[in-house]
Parts: C-alpha cells; sequence; structure tokens
C-alpha cells in the first residue's frame, strides 16, 4: 500500500510539476526550472486550443514532455533515448536511427543535398566548405579549398604562409622570390626591400602586365640563386645584417641600430659614385 501511495505521489508531483510549469506567466510571474533548465515565457495563440495568453515552454535546445519536463536535445553521435521516449536532435538536419545505435546522425535532406558532417561542437551538421571563412570540422575539413586550412575559428582560413584569392575558393601562397606573383592583399613583405610593381621589369625576366615582387631602385638580388633578398648597391641605402647586408658595395658594412641601419665604409671614403669604399 505504501508503494501504490509513494507512486501515486509521485506521478501526481511530476505531473503538477510539468503541466504548472504550462500555467500562465508574466513579469511578476517567472517560469519555473525544468530539469535544471529555465523554461521560456512566450505568448501562446488562442485558435480554440491555446489560450492567448503567456505560457511556460521549454527552451529551443530541449524537447518538452508531459511526465519527464525538458529534456535535452541529444547532439550529434549521442544517444536519443530518454527513458521510455525518443528525443528528437539537436539539429533539423540529424535523424536519430537504430543502425546508428539510436543516435544523431547528419543526413541529406534531399537528392541533390551534398553530404553533411558533424561540426566541431557536434551541434550541427554542415557540409564540406568550399569557400573560406566557411564553418569546418574534423570531420568536414578544407580539402576544397587549395592551401586552406580549418583555422582556430573553426572557419576555413589561408595558412600563414599564404593568402586569399579574391574569389575566396583558394590560397595563394606568399611571394618567396624576386619574381614572385603579388597584389595588394599577397604582398612582398617577406622580402627584404622588395615591392609589388606592375608593367615594368625589374632584375628578372617576367611578364611586364602582372605584378611581381621586384627590387626597390638601388637594390638588386645577389644572383639568381638567392632572389629571396634584395641587396643595396650604394653606400647609405638601408640594410639589414641579416636579411639585406653590403655584400654588392666592395669594403662597405652594414652599421646602425636594428631599426635603422645604412651601408657605411667603416675605415675609408666612399668612392664619387658611392658604389664602393676606396681602399687607404
Amino acid at each position: 500500500m505504501k508503494h501504490i501511495i509513494l507512486f501515486l505521489y509521485t506521478v501526481a508531483t511530476v505531473t503538477q510539476g510539468v503541466l504548472g510549469a504550462r500555467d500562465q506567466c508574466n513579469s511578476t510571474v517567472p517560469c519555473p526550472l525544468s530539469n535544471g533548465y529555465q523554461m521560456d515565457c512566450k505568448y501562446e495563440f488562442g485558435g480554440g486550443i491555446g489560450c492567448a495568453c503567456k505560457r511556460c515552454f521549454c527552451p529551443g535546445n530541449t524537447q518538452q514532455f508531459t511526465y519527464h519536463g525538458c529534456v535535452p536535445r541529444p547532439k550529434i553521435g549521442e544517444s536519443c533515448g530518454y527513458q521510455n521516449v525518443t528525443v528528437g536532435c539537436l539539429t533539423s538536419r540529424a535523424i536519430c536511427t537504430v543502425e546508428s545505435g539510436n543516435t544523431c546522425q547528419c543526413i541529406s535532406m534531399h537528392v541533390d543535398d551534398p553530404p553533411h558532417y558533424p561540426s566541431h561542437d557536434l551541434e550541427r551538421c554542415i557540409p564540406k566548405p568550399v569557400l573560406l571563412d566557411q564553418p569546418c570540422s574534423i570531420a568536414a575539413p578544407c580539402d576544397n579549398i587549395p592551401g586552406a586550412v580549418c583555422g582556430v575559428a573553426h572557419q576555413c582560413a589561408c595558412a600563414s604562409d599564404s593568402y586569399p584569392h579574391e574569389d575566396g575558393r583558394s590560397c595563394i601562397q606568399a611571394p618567396r622570390i624576386v619574381g614572385d606573383l603579388c597584389s595588394q592583399r599577397n604582398t612582398c613583405d617577406r622580402i627584404p626591400y622588395s615591392e609589388c610593381i606592375t608593367g615594368q621589369d625589374g632584375d628578372l625576366p617576367i611578364p611586364s602586365d602582372l605584378p611581381t615582387c621586384q627590387c626597390r631602385p638601388l637594390y638588386q638580388v645577389p644572383h639568381l640563386g638567392e632572389a629571396d633578398r634584395c641587396l643595396p648597391t650604394e653606400i647609405g641605402l638601408s640594410c639589414s645584417d641579416q636579411a639585406a647586408n653590403c655584400d654588392l658595395i666592395h669594403g662597405a658594412r652594414c652599421h646602425g641600430s636594428e631599426a635603422r641601419s645604412m651601408c657605411l665604409c667603416p675605415k675609408s671614403l666612399p668612392n664619387l659614385e658611392f658604389t664602393k669604399c676606396n681602399k687607404k
């Protein structure tokens, strides 16, 4: 008898809690919690069934059941069974199937719909990205976008040594040597003392109608095998001990601070053309 009374009390309590949660609410009568989820106070239209008033409803990431209250919707790969009921998946692009062991799995909505895969947080089903900035995950990598990787924001982005193409469908490798193609976005910053020039031939033979990295005026590449830098050719020009020294100027050395250095003659005077240091 005690068990029957306890059972009836439990059912009554649950029913009262759930049905009571559907009672009318307003600014002074807020909605209660259900299984730890704060219910939302929303307007319910009449139409012969509703009350045309504000009632408490389970939040969107849960499903409302009469005897279970607000039950969390499972993510992709999670079980969709809860006690004796089946809970709808968190995303409408996933369904619960027996073949998957009663877990939520991504599906295609129609014949022309591309395959969808779990997002990084397992809350959505996404197609394999074809454009930069589209969402990606381990299951949906950026393989369709040459040079792109799945970035920390879980969006396709160009690797650190490349730049986005204007169409957003590929990444262009950053210029590394004089003569490489460049653009306003794909700059020549990796090549010391170079700039992006269009319609002008530089140290290397290139098509004159395409923008390419070329040495600044009075700078040259050491030789074809070292086109990754441009060196100064006259005394007084800016230089760098590591990247752009004064090797093309006989007797000159790079002097100054890290922020500002120039080629100077350490123990003699330059010639009249400032192209080398005279012997003592």
